[in-house]
């Protein structure tokens, strides 16, 4: 049984040589492409060939470009210097086209918002008309005229008293404008607001002799499709503004003014948590002798103010504040300045 065993081991390492043999006689790809020279273009294989002519091909170029630069060192200097040239001018321009679209873009901002700035201007310049227009019926019509000496100062006998349940804030003007005076008001401020374009924008007009709240028209805003209540200003009856602590300092800057001095956004003290959020109050100061009312120490020949309260929320949706700068893609914060612009002064 053991020469079986040898002779068939024999045979084994015989068929092995002879598959290495033919192994090895055949054309190999990565042989071929390891010789410089000697590639075989007799193989039948088409996969083999379309490898052979691209290493070839490559391997003529390679040899060409590289006899070319040591024939010519120049040449690849020259061209790493046009690669930099081209690429430091794309740069460039690359830089001052973002910073042209740059100030393009804060060029537009600027306009929006000077646009916009515009536009809130006017339409204050329209708000204030209605001040000019009550304070000619006051200066003229006796019946306001009075008022003001009947209210008097703060503390002086015959003078309207506090008032008990808001002894700092308000007056008590029970008795001191008559009905003759009260209708006489509502007709005038009445025709007034309607010819106003300003529309549901202006909330109402107010008389306030020797600074203190007597007459509000509308005494109550409804709106304008239900007729739900929106703002109460009975409230604001009787209000002393230059005692009002959160009222004093605007109001005793207003006496002086010579023109119409804007307070707000604020709250209104008879808002309650109505529909009316924020709002402008416009006051015009008006200057009458056999008048007096005194700020800081100083005596002024002034009568009180004749007021607007203009819807601040209306306003800025009228506006279209908000859509213009989202269609832009742009957000924005509103600043309140303290500035003097004729005929405003902004506090």
């Amino acid at each position: 049984m053991a020469p079986l065993e040898e002779k068939e081991t024999d045979s084994d390492s015989t068929g092995l040589s002879e598959i290495a043999s033919i192994a090895s006689s055949r054309p190999n790809l990565w042989t071929s492409l390891s010789v410089k020279n000697d590639i075989d273009w007799n193989c039948d294989d088409p996969e083999e060939i379309q490898y052979l002519t691209f290493w070839s091909s490559f391997r003529s170029s390679m040899i060409s470009k590289i006899r070319t630069c040591i024939d010519k060192p120049t040449i690849p200097l020259k061209a790493v210097a046009l690669f930099l040239l081209l690429t430091s001018s794309l740069l460039i321009i690359l830089h001052r086209a973002a910073r042209t679209q740059e100030r393009l873009e804060i060029t537009e901002t600027r306009k929006l918002a000077g646009d916009v700035a515009s536009w809130f201007s006017g339409e204050l310049e329209k708000a204030i008309m209605p001040l000019f227009t009550l304070s000619q019926f006051v200066q003229h019509l006796s019946i306001f005229e009075e008022l003001g000496r009947k209210i008097g100062p703060r503390g002086r006998p015959m003078s309207a008293p506090p008032l008990l349940t808001r002894n700092i804030t308000h007056r008590n003007i029970t008795g001191v404008v008559s009905e003759e005076a009260t209708n006489e008001f509502e007709a005038i401020a009445a025709k007034i607001k309607k010819d106003s374009i300003l529309g549901s924008t202006l909330l109402n007009l107010q008389l306030a002799p020797h600074a203190v709240v007597s007459m509000i028209h509308p005494l109550i805003n409804r709106d304008e499709n239900d007729a739900s209540v929106i703002l109460d200003n009975r409230g604001a009856i009787g209000h002393d503004l230059l005692n009002d602590p959160n009222r004093a300092k605007i109001a005793r800057e207003t006496v002086p003014a010579p023109g119409v001095v804007i307070a707000g956004p604020l709250a209104l003290i008879q808002s309650n948590g109505t529909g009316v959020e924020d709002a402008l109050i416009a006051r015009l100061a008006i200057h009458m002798a056999n008048n007096s009312l005194i700020v800081d120490e100083v005596d002024y020949e002034c009568w009180g103010f004749v007021v607007i309260i203009i819807d601040w929320g209306k306003l800025k949706k009228k506006s279209g504040l908000y859509t213009k700068f989202e269609r832009e893609g742009l957000e924005f914060n509103m600043v309140r300045l303290f500035v003097d612009v004729a005929p405003f002064t902004f506090r």
